[in-house]
């Protein structure tokens, strides 16, 4: 499931949760125990969603700023400027980004090309991360599972392909 169905199934269960009573009062009397039956069942799936769309936020976050800060550590050792107006993390229109045998990055496209518009901000083997403007808003996984263990070795094997750039 990526993250707009996710999301438009929250809404739905939010709606049908917060006219509850509505829907109840519509229906006859002998449904009304299995109505409540359903209700429960329905904020279960949604109190899940919740938890599992923010489950591994903050972990992913973090890495994924770690890894922005070693590539601008990186661009600077290699180019000697500042790379705050290049970064592919931030919102600077870097669309060509940074790509390397290990993962890639591409800043949020503002543009109308179908095929931009889908590209993931970053991947890594088969996982594919997008955000709105800059990392961590908006942040979502369009692809791919995580989970704390596959986010530490995400970021040992991109700061390590990094080290090797800067070596």
């Amino acid at each position: 499931m990526n993250e707009q169905e996710r999301t438009d199934i929250e809404r739905a269960i939010g709606l049908v949760l917060d006219k509850k009573d509505y829907y109840r009062s519509l229906l006859d009397p002998d449904f009304t125990d299995n109505f409540d039956e359903f209700i429960q069942r329905i904020s279960k799936i949604k109190d899940k969603l919740v938890f599992e769309s923010n489950r591994f936020y903050d972990t992913l976050l973090a890495a994924l700023e770690k890894i922005e800060s070693q590539l601008s550590v990186v661009m600077w050792n290699i180019n000697q400027r500042d790379y705050e107006n290049d970064n592919p993390f931030r919102n600077t229109g870097n669309i060509e980004g940074f790509k390397n045998n290990v993962f890639e990055v591409h800043a949020y496209y503002w543009g109308d090309d179908e095929e931009l518009i889908h590209r993931p901000n970053f991947q890594w083997r088969n996982v594919k991360i997008s955000w709105y403007k800059h990392v961590g808003r908006g942040l979502f996984v369009i692809e791919g599972e995580l989970t704390e263990k596959t986010i530490s070795i995400m970021l040992e094997e991109c700061l390590e392909s990094l080290r090797k750039i800067d070596d």
